[in-house]
C-alpha cells in the first residue's frame, strides 16, 4: 500500500487569499491575514511530513471552488476547503500511483 496524501491549502498571494475569504461564509474560522495563514501552512505541512503523509498543495481559485461545492450541494465554507483540498489530492495520488 503506498503513502497516504492530503490537501493542503495554498493560494498564490494575499490578494488571492482574501478573494477566498470573501466568498467564504465563515471566514472567521481561518487566518486573520495572508502572513498569519503562510505560518500556519508550513506547520500544517511539516506536520503531515512527520507524520509520514504526503502534504498536496491545492491552489485555491475561487470560481471553480465555488463551483464545486454548488455542484455538490455543499456550503461555500471552510470545511468545504479542506474537503475540496482533500478531493483534489486524492486525485492526485491516484493520478501519481501514491
Amino acid at each position: 500500500m503506498g503513502a497516504k496524501a492530503a490537501g493542503v491549502l495554498m493560494f498564490k498571494d494575499e490578494k488571492n487569499y482574501e478573494e477566498v475569504l470573501s466568498i467564504l461564509e465563515d471566514p472567521e474560522n481561518m487566518p486573520r491575514d495572508f502572513d498569519d495563514w503562510q505560518l500556519d501552512s508550513m506547520q500544517e505541512i511539516n506536520e503531515l511530513e512527520f507524520e509520514g503523509i504526503i502534504p498536496v498543495p491545492t491552489e485555491i481559485v475561487p470560481e471553480d471552488f465555488s463551483f464545486w461545492c454548488i455542484s455538490r450541494g455543499l456550503p461555500v465554507s471552510t470545511s468545504s476547503l479542506q474537503e475540496y483540498a482533500d478531493f483534489k489530492a486524492i486525485r492526485f495520488s491516484r493520478k501519481m500511483n501514491i
